[in-house]
Formats: C-alpha cells, structure tokens, sequence
C-alpha cells in the first residue's frame, strides 16, 4: 500500500473524530445530549 493512501485513511479517521468532539461540545454547550463526564472519558 502507498504512503500516500495510508496517510490519506488515518486523515479520515481523525476527521470523523474532530466531528465527534464538535458535535459533543455543541450538545454540551446547549445543555443536552453528552454530559461532561461522557466527553471525557471519550
């Protein structure tokens, strides 16, 4: 497998967790969904 393609996978792994941590820090922000505690220990 090429350098390139395996840097392009993990590229898209760490983006889907960044949409995580923003859509778990909206939810905690407007008091609903994820409670602190959740969001750290992810």
């Amino acid at each position: 497998m090429k350098s390139t393609k395996i840097l392009e996978e993990e590229h898209r792994i760490i983006e889907k967790g960044i949409k995580y941590l923003d859509f778990s820090a909206e939810a905690m922000r407007d008091k609903k969904g994820v409670s602190k505690e959740e969001f750290l220990k992810f």
